[in-house]
């Protein structure tokens, strides 16, 4: 999948995570606007194929709410602190209520599922969504966006795994530190 399909994908994704249809349309146009006016550095790298689809890393970036910027990624930050996020403080450097999820998957003349499990220090769930992907080009990578609404105050768990038959289990989790407090 290249990066103008992926930025329309996170774009349509923000529209079925949004509450209202004005604020819907208002914050699609604006994160595909400045997707559009950024790099992800999703460039895929080559790797010693061995017949075995593979989850080979999990991102994570801050939608800022009143700039409609993105983050850096929050996931190769090390001594990362998100106090009071949706404000703006600690590491954040902008107010953000959404996290922009990517997923990457690694083979080559694949076509298996992705199960991606995202909870809160509660162990709510907050997205349990198995989504097909397919890899059959020279690339050899695939990125699953997904936007995670409300999020700022309460740590959250992001477990994505491999499914279905024929396929070595694979999977990864990673942790987003979000706290709230005074």
């Amino acid at each position: 999948m290249n990066k103008k399909n992926l930025l329309a994908l996170a774009g349509a994704l923000v529209i079925g995570a949004s509450v209202g249809i004005v604020y819907e349309k208002f914050l699609a146009s604006v994160l595909k606007e400045k997707l559009e006016s950024i790099s992800f550095d999703l460039k895929p790298e080559p790797i010693g194929y061995q017949g075995v689809a593979k989850i080979e890393a999990v991102q994570a970036y801050l939608f800022y709410d009143h700039t409609g910027g993105i983050s850096g990624n929050l996931l190769t930050k090390k001594h990362l602190v998100l106090w009071n996020t949706v404000i703006g403080e600690g590491d954040a450097g902008e107010g953000s209520n959404s996290t922009l999820v990517v997923v990457e998957v690694s083979g080559e003349g694949s076509s298996a599922k992705v199960n991606v499990v995202i909870t809160d220090e509660d162990q709510k769930t907050i997205i349990n969504e198995t989504r097909k992907f397919w890899i059959f080009d020279s690339d050899r990578k695939f990125y699953m966006p997904f936007i995670v609404p409300n999020t700022g105050c309460k740590e959250i768990t992001i477990t994505a795994k491999l499914v279905g038959k024929g396929f070595s289990p694979s999977s990864i989790s990673q942790t987003i530190p979000f706290k709230c407090g005074e």
